[in-house]
């Protein structure tokens, strides 16, 4: 029997708000159409989301952070970029959906530089 892919498959724990909204305690409120990968989070925007059963994770794609990024409950804001080998950290307090704060840290040492996208 198929079964579509809600929210709570693709981030565990969230729970169903109703048209289409759903909300998860660590990620915030995300909007998913059941069966589909694709949600739009406010505020980091449209993104492909994989749930990593391993660690409890999820693998997201924003094409403005370069690609893939990987995060979990108990790491974000931070993201691992996988394409460049760096953490990032995601100022939420700070964007908007129009504007999203990064500190993306350098891969040699803890320094880093803030960014807007």
């Amino acid at each position: 029997m198929f079964v579509p892919i809600t929210g709570a498959d693709l981030l565990s724990g969230a729970e169903a708000l109703g048209n289409s909204w759903w909300y998860s305690d660590w990620f915030g409120p995300f909007w998913h159409r059941p069966g589909d990968k694709w949600i739009y989070h406010s505020p980091l925007g449209w993104m492909y989301v994989m749930q990593d059963q391993e660690t409890l994770g999820v693998w997201f794609y924003l094409e403005y952070l370069s690609g893939w990024q990987w995060t979990k409950p108990d790491v974000f804001p931070y993201f691992r970029t996988h394409s460049e080998a760096r953490w990032s950290y995601f100022n939420e307090d700070k964007s908007t959906q129009t504007t999203r704060l990064f500190f993306i840290y350098n891969t040699e040492d803890s320094n880093g530089e803030w960014k807007q996208y």
